[in-house]
């Protein structure tokens, strides 16, 4: 039954994309927040998770100030609709088209090409902000044959063989979060390695500060960043009037032997992981109206943090029920 099930949603979701595929890319952003003004309105609950989310990040503020993110919010998720099934038509020619540089972007591409020719291992650090979809294809192109990108297998194993076959058209190298050994491999290589773990970890992360509040958040990106030595940037994809879109780029360091003798490895994780995330959250509160507000990022409290905690210890018989 769940096999016939996840096959009719499969269905759904590619009768769904048809229009956008074949719209104009404006159009099909229009398109995008019609369909999510519709879904917000009958299940309600994802206004009140927006709103809730804009109040902690930005506390103090005037009614009107959350009222007026949601709203650039919702025309922002419907342009995020209408990037996950626009794949196929995201060429290199059609990123040449759209993509607005400025000379720090360019300066910055440049030197990451550099230390790809001296095989210098380079990780790219993004999160649910502006289009990360339309990033991982253009990373893709930008940076072939030497991109690789971790993600995160879909539940519905039809709609995770549809994706995977429309992220790879770009010739980028794709690796599932479960199979980081070979994600590192490639990585030392002197590869590229593109990374968005911005997502609830629950009992796999550790605690840190996001937008005031504490979030559980993955360790693997500063611990393959502390295993192959690599360069650390962080980047984005943000959304600009008339289709087009812009790129930020910024430097976070280089965990190197020499850093790594004054700090235990643990420490450095936890540092290496809060410096991305306050980078994120630099941007976040630059660009509001382009971040991901309706996810649960902030579901695993510091109480149920300690509840995975135990359970660790019990497994282990540390201690006892």
């Amino acid at each position: 039954m769940e096999k016939f099930i996840n096959f009719i949603l499969f269905l759904i979701l590619y009768f769904l994309s048809i229009p956008f595929r074949i719209l104009p890319y404006k159009v099909a952003h229009k398109l995008g927040y019609f369909i999510t003004v519709f879904f917000f309105k009958i299940i309600k609950k994802y206004k009140k998770i927006i709103y809730t989310n804009l109040q902690y990040a930005f506390p103090k503020r005037e009614q009107e100030f959350y009222d007026k993110i949601y709203k650039e919010n919702l025309k922002h998720i419907g342009k995020l609709l209408a990037d996950t099934f626009l794949k196929t038509r995201m060429k290199e020619k059609w990123f040449r088209k759209k993509m607005i540089y400025d000379e720090s972007s360019t300066l910055i591409e440049k030197e990451i090409e550099n230390k790809l020719k001296n095989k210098e291992p380079v990780i790219l650090i993004s999160g649910h902000l502006g289009t990360w979809e339309n990033l991982a294809q253009y990373l893709g192109y930008r940076f072939y044959p030497k991109t690789g990108i971790i993600y995160k297998s879909i539940k519905n194993p039809y709609v995770d063989r549809w994706f995977y076959k429309l992220r790879s058209i770009t010739g980028a190298k794709l690796f599932r979060m479960e199979d980081s050994l070979s994600a590192i491999k490639f990585l030392q290589e002197g590869n590229l390695l593109a990374i968005a773990p911005d997502q609830n970890a629950g009992g796999a992360g550790i605690m840190i500060d996001f937008l005031n509040r504490p979030a559980s958040t993955y360790k693997g990106p500063a611990l393959i960043a502390y295993t192959s030595n690599s360069h650390v940037y962080f980047v984005a994809m943000l959304h600009e009037k008339n289709g087009k879109m812009r790129l930020i780029y910024e430097y976070i360091g280089r965990l190197t032997e020499e850093t790594k003798k004054n700090k235990t490895k643990n420490e450095l994780i936890e540092e290496w992981t809060r410096k991305w995330v306050h980078t994120l959250e630099k941007y976040v509160k630059l660009y509001p109206e382009q971040y991901f507000f309706v996810h649960q990022r902030w579901k695993t409290t510091p109480e149920i943090m300690k509840k995975f905690e135990e359970e660790k210890l019990k497994k282990r018989g540390i201690i006892k029920d």
